[in-house]
This record gives C-alpha cells, structure tokens and sequence, in this order.
C-alpha cells in the first residue's frame, strides 16, 4: 500500500466511526442558604467545559468555572460525576443550546448554571 492509500483508508475509518468523547456534570457547593446548598454545574466534555453564566455559554478548559481565588480559606470539593461517552461536539452543545441560553438571559434563580447542566442533551445530535 501507497502512503496515500493507508491515509485514505485510516480517514475513511475514522469517519464512519464518530470521535467519542466522555461527558460529565461537575458540581461544586458554592455556599448554603437556609441549610440547603447553593451549586455552581457545568457539563464536562472531554478537557473542555461549558457553563453558562450573564454572558451566555462559555467554554474553557477543564473544570475553569470552579476554580475558587487563593484567597479563600476553604476550597470546596468539586464533584465530578461521569455521564458516559458521546459523539456529542461542543460545537453541536452550543449550537443547539445558545439559542435559549443566550447573553444576559442568566437570572439567579430560574435561569442559571444548573438549569443549563440539567436541559443539557446527553446525545445533542443522535445518528
């Protein structure tokens, strides 16, 4: 086999066979009110991770939206809970959800981070 045949043959195999990434929900309590607990989630997907703050969907680098300052005396545990694999791109997650998760449409309490982890489809784009 030619060079340019065995790239060909190994593109073609990675076409009909989708990149799998593995998916999950990270959470971390961000305080409590009342004794019940305040969370901050997002939706982990391979090394990136997409939130959704007053400034619409953003995605960063793996766990970027739960880093807490040095300055706090204590850290919270973030917890990481693993959702499977997926064919699932973040381009098709924000495509899909930018439109109802939109610049300044975040409000505290019926439109915010956990909303947006909890409409988050597991399979946004099926075959």
């Amino acid at each position: 086999d030619s060079d340019e045949e065995r790239v060909t043959s190994t593109w073609a195999v990675r076409r009909q066979q989708p990149l799998k990434l593995r998916v999950g929900v990270a959470a971390t309590c961000i305080g409590t009110v009342g004794g019940i607990g305040a969370y901050h989630t997002s939706v982990l997907l391979g090394n990136e991770e997409y939130f959704f703050e007053n400034s619409g969907i953003l995605c960063g680098p793996r766990l970027q939206s739960h880093a807490i300052p040095q300055a706090a005396a204590e850290k919270p545990e973030t917890e990481v809970l693993d959702c499977g694999m997926t064919i699932c791109t973040g381009f098709d997650l924000m495509r899909r959800l930018s439109p109802y998760f939109g610049a300044y449409s975040y409000d505290l309490i019926h439109k915010n981070c956990n909303a947006f982890t909890a409409t988050t489809p597991s399979e946004p784009n099926p075959k």
